[in-house]
């Protein structure tokens, strides 16, 4: 939950936890408000959330794709976040805004969503911390510290304008490293 907070921060949203969510299995419901009020056939609403999803840089439940579902309410915990509001358009499908999001270098290059997600808003300004907020979620994911330091190099050199490899090391992977020993991970 905290790294979906972390990751959308931007945004605003509402999200719920579920009945089965655990300490350590996360599970909840975001509610993301829309810039756009819009009216989709099933097979449209369908293709919509399919966009939504490919755009999201975490693994999400796809059943939640069809229109028809209901869901029940919990009265689990609740994280509200206020930010701007998504473009409805982006997702709208067989459009040019949607078509450019799914056709984008970065699907071509086979990169998950999450590096998607850091890759494409990570710009000159923000660049050492998100790449710092990239190994961060990796160490609450339990990644291995060397699996770490190669992925943040990876992307760093991914990036339009990449940092020197000097503040990489000596800024960057030097807080990674204090965090990672200070929280003792196992490593996947």
């Amino acid at each position: 939950i905290s790294a979906v907070n972390l990751l959308l921060e931007k945004y605003t949203f509402l999200l719920s936890t579920t009945k089965r969510s655990t300490e350590e299995i996360n599970r909840f419901r975001l509610i993301f408000p829309m810039s756009h009020r819009l009216k989709l056939s099933t097979i449209d609403y369908a293709k919509y959330m399919t966009n939504v999803y490919k755009w999201l840089p975490f693994p999400v439940d796809t059943a939640t794709k069809d229109s028809a579902r209901k869901w029940e309410s919990y009265p689990g915990k609740y994280l509200y976040n206020q930010g701007e509001l998504i473009d409805a358009t982006l997702f709208i499908p067989e459009t040019k805004k949607s078509n450019d999001i799914n056709n984008s270098s970065l699907s071509a290059k086979g990169v998950s969503n999450l590096e998607k997600w850091f890759l494409t808003n990570t710009i000159e300004g923000n660049r050492a911390n998100h790449l710092y907020r990239y190994g961060m979620i990796m160490i609450d994911a339990g990644y291995a510290l060397d699996v770490i330091k190669s992925s943040i190099t990876s992307m760093n050199q991914s990036l339009e304008s990449p940092l020197d490899s000097q503040q990489i090391q000596n800024s960057i992977l030097y807080s990674l490293n204090k965090k990672y020993q200070e929280r003792g991970n196992d490593a996947k």
